[in-house]
């Protein structure tokens, strides 16, 4: 369906039956207008109880109405929270007997968002029914933008829902959309450069837009804005006015209003008049700007007090060390002389005597605080340096990415006290290496078509393929020599090749021979003698063909396990949002509770050693199956 400069779809269903269906959404209020079905019309102001009685007549559950007004263009306003009495209003067809008509202010029940990367191939109703099927809302329209003056179509989708929640993501075969809330621009008229109409409803004389007065040929005058009065066009970006429009239409996307409503609510706030705006936004730069040094001055002086203090507590800790030092010296000195056990033992009570209890407590107490400040000031240092690292994820890859820096200089292997350097024999001696750790068996009779799944053995959407194309990484390529670039440059059409020969190969159940080869390179552990065949670790590359058809099935399986809740709330890897490293920072952030708690941190760690090597294939599959992974897939 074609809609000015968009192609547009919309539900199908009926105005009463989407409100019915609204009352199991969240919503704010449901809003509907009453209006003279003759559009010059207008229905007649009539006595307020007259009304009230009619309406009690008409709609049955009319005890739910909220409220009821007249507006300044004489229509009937009705308000409710009630679906049921929302459609009931929306049955009317006479008040006071005048022929009307009835229409919802969808602000208060639907949202609107935005969402990318939507091919342009892919019509606007395949599109609503995968995301309605995938995802738990309902939509009421969508919208593709076309530029003006032209055929040529926009990425972008905007789409509106029932509801006034939003989703962060979207599922669209298989893939994760990230979405964007839809906020309007500000409409200004062209004739008279004003944002309360727009240009059709304005009938008088068009004015300058460089001095605001109607005259004819090119403007010599200077600037002046018809709205503000400020020394500026009409359409600059910065003027008060076009701010004032920004944060009312903002406020009516966020709190689900209608733009008069809007308008009532941002004149009625003081706080957010236009003018406050402009003030406020400046003082808050000040004002951050002004905490920023005040921060840092403390910062600096705190580290300087902690320095000085620390220096004073060294001092007298090392004035009382040598007092204490000396005593015992001295003690020490009058026992030399004789080794007898009974001397050695006078010399430790006179020791105690000597030292009084006084200066042991003062000695203690300093020790104490020294450690004090030593712990404080590693943990501050610890702070600053979490804090001056955005990401916690990006922090925990520095060290990773030292730990696994090896030396690839040397080449020399042992074997049975013979050194091997050249490099045919150690190529044998790894391939005989790594085979004797993946014994061959035989497989046992699954039937994997039991029970399919259809969810998982679809047929492929050329999203899930360009998905695949775009997360590969530009890794070295495989016995082939085909990398993951050329799959990149791609057009739509190759793709769609590609496709067909990958659901060819997923109908028939067939794995090519080429992807079956793999060139496999030895990579060193860490902290690992390399001279020692066991201290290394194979690495396969494989087709990048396999590859991009692999991380489709990968999607699917991953989609699946996270909707049907297959693995456990505390399991981390090979699941998206849930990496290693996520589980690395919540242990981290576990510690540091506890150590500002002074609590007790246990953590268990167990390593299964060669435990890629030693799975029971047939037993993962067999799990595969009891879970629902079953069929081609």
């Amino acid at each position: 369906m074609q809609t000015g400069f968009s192609k547009f779809f919309r539900s199908s269903l009926r105005d009463a039956e989407i409100i019915l269906r609204a009352g199991q959404r969240i919503i704010s209020e449901i809003n509907i207008l009453v209006e003279n079905s003759q559009g010059s019309s207008q229905i007649p102001k009539s006595n307020a109880q007259l009304l009230n009685a009619e309406i009690k007549k008409k709609i049955a559950r009319h005890e739910n109405i909220k409220s009821m007004s007249f507006t300044r263009n004489k229509k009937i306003r009705f308000s409710t929270l009630d679906p049921v009495c929302a459609a009931q209003i929306l049955s009317l067809e006479k008040i006071s007997n005048v022929s009307v008509k009835t229409n919802i202010l969808w602000e208060g029940i639907t949202s609107r968002f935005l969402i990318y990367e939507i091919p342009l191939g892919i019509s606007l109703n395949e599109i609503a029914k995968e995301l309605q099927e995938t995802n738990n809302f309902e939509i009421i329209e969508m919208r593709r933008f076309i530029k003006t003056g032209s055929q040529q179509q926009f990425s972008p989708v905007l789409i509106t829902i029932l509801g006034t929640t939003l989703p962060e993501t979207v599922k669209l075969w298989f893939i994760n959309h990230r979405i964007q809330n839809f906020i309007d621009k500000p409409r200004q008229c062209t004739t008279c450069f004003s944002f309360l109409h727009s240009t059709r409803f304005y009938q008088k004389t068009a004015i300058c837009i460089n001095c605001g007065v109607s005259h004819s040929g090119q403007c010599s005058n200077n600037s002046r804005c018809i709205n503000c009065k400020g020394d500026h066009p009409a359409n600059s970006l910065n003027r008060p006015e076009y701010i004032k429009e920004k944060k009312i239409l903002e406020l009516k996307c966020e709190q689900h209003l209608t733009l008069g409503e809007a308008r009532r609510r941002f004149r009625d706030n003081k706080r957010t008049s236009y003018s406050a705006v402009i003030q406020t936004n400046t003082v808050n730069l000040d004002m951050q700007d002004y905490l920023e040094k005040k921060l840092e001055n403390m910062l600096t002086s705190f580290q300087a007090i902690l320095e000085k203090q620390t220096t004073l507590i060294m001092e007298a800790f090392q004035k009382t060390m040598e007092s204490v030092l000396s005593h015992l010296s001295k003690i020490f000195e009058m026992g030399k002389s004789s080794h007898s056990p009974l001397r050695k033992k006078s010399c430790w009570k006179r020791a105690i005597k000597e030292i009084s209890s006084e200066l042991w407590i003062r000695c203690k107490q300093y020790a104490s605080k020294l450690r004090f400040y030593i712990k404080n000031a590693k943990r501050m240092y610890w702070d600053k340096i979490c804090n001056n690292i955005s990401n916690p994820k990006m922090f925990f890859n520095i060290p990773k990415k030292i730990s696994i820096v090896t030396d690839t200089d040397q080449n020399i292997l042992q074997l049975n006290n013979r050194f091997i350097t050249h490099p045919q024999l150690q190529a044998d001696m790894f391939a005989d290496y790594f085979a004797s750790k993946n014994a061959y068996h035989e497989p046992l009779p699954l039937d994997f078509l039991y029970d399919k799944n259809n969810l998982l053995n679809k047929p492929f959407h050329i999203l899930e393929l360009h998905s695949a194309i775009k997360n590969s990484k530009n890794t070295t390529p495989g016995a082939d020599h085909v990398t993951a670039i050329f799959f990149k440059n791609l057009d739509h059409g190759q793709r769609d090749v590609i496709l067909r020969y990958f659901q060819k190969l997923f109908d028939n159940a067939i794995v090519p021979d080429s992807w079956k080869h793999a060139i496999i390179l030895p990579i060193p552990k860490p902290c690992k003698d390399k001279t020692q065949i066991f201290s290394y670790r194979p690495i396969a590359l494989t087709s990048v063909f396999s590859k991009t058809f692999e991380i489709i099935l990968a999607n699917r399986i991953s989609y699946y396990l996270n909707k049907e809740r297959k693995l456990h709330p505390q399991h981390y890897g090979f699941v998206p949002f849930k990496d290693s490293r996520r589980a690395t920072y919540l242990v981290h952030k576990a510690i540091m509770n506890a150590k500002l708690q002074n609590f007790f941190f246990v953590g268990i760690r167990l390593d299964i050693k060669s435990a890629y090597d030693s799975v029971y294939v047939d037993g993962l599959i067999y799990k595969c199956l009891q879970i629902g992974i079953a069929g081609k897939i």
